[in-house]
């Protein structure tokens, strides 16, 4: 540690990031969210996560995704388009 006149030793600051938050990665395609990943990984020395919260985004992230795909894929529309004859039965 190094210490400062008067002030004392300056401490690291570490980050919590909650499970929530890493599970919002699989939620969006956002551009906001691909600028915070870029921060959280210059930010890793400093980022502190549980066990817990390693394991709940472990347990979560496939579904989260399969909920944001299913959100996804009500909202195509496809043309309608007629078939041959032959292959309308």
């Amino acid at each position: 540690m190094r210490c400062c006149a008067g002030v004392g030793p300056l401490l690291m600051i570490k980050l919590f990031v909650d499970a929530n938050v890493f599970l919002q990665f699989f939620r969006e395609d956002m551009p906001r969210f691909h600028g915070l990943m870029a921060s959280l990984e210059e930010l890793s020395p400093h980022i502190f996560i549980t066990e817990r919260v390693a394991s709940e985004v472990r347990r979560n992230k496939v579904q989260v995704a399969q909920a944001a795909l299913g959100v996804l894929e009500r909202q195509l529309t496809f043309p309608s388009v007629r078939l041959p004859e032959h292959l309308d039965e």
